[in-house]
C-alpha cells in the first residue's frame, strides 16, 4: 500500500505486502500509521481509493474520524437497483447514492 501527497510528488508511507492479499486488508491499520507519521501542522483533505477498498472496516474507520473520502464502489446488481430507486424518487444527489451504497456494503460485506 502507498500513501501519496497530492500536492507534491511525495510518498508519505508504504507497506510492502505479498501478492496474494486482498486490497483492503490492513487498510485501517495502514491509515492509522500514516496519520501518526504526518506532521501535526498538516491537514488531510481527503482519502481516495479504488473499488478494492470499498469495504465496511475501512468506511467505518474513515467515518469515525470524519475523514472525507472517495471510495469507488463495485457496480453490482444490488448497487444498480439501489441507485435506480434513489433516482426514481427524484434524488439525483450523489451523496444519497453514496450513503445507500455504504449501507448496502455494511449489510452485505464479507
Amino acid at each position: 500500500m502507498l500513501a501519496f501527497l497530492a500536492e507534491a510528488p511525495l510518498v508519505l508511507h508504504a507497506w510492502p505486502r505479498c501478492g496474494n492479499t486482498d486490497s483492503a486488508r490492513g487498510a485501517a491499520a495502514f491509515l492509522t500509521e500514516t496519520l501518526t507519521l504526518m506532521p501535526a501542522h498538516w491537514k488531510l483533505r481527503t482519502v481516495r481509493a479504488d473499488s478494492g477498498f470499498f469495504e465496511n472496516a475501512l468506511l467505518t474507520f474513515l467515518e469515525a474520524r470524519a475523514i472525507p473520502c472517495f471510495v469507488v464502489a463495485r457496480i453490482t446488481q444490488t448497487v444498480k437497483r439501489k441507485t435506480a430507486r434513489a433516482t426514481q424518487r427524484g434524488s439525483s444527489s450523489g451523496k444519497i447514492i453514496l450513503e445507500q451504497s455504504r449501507r448496502l456494503t455494511r449489510n452485505h460485506s464479507t
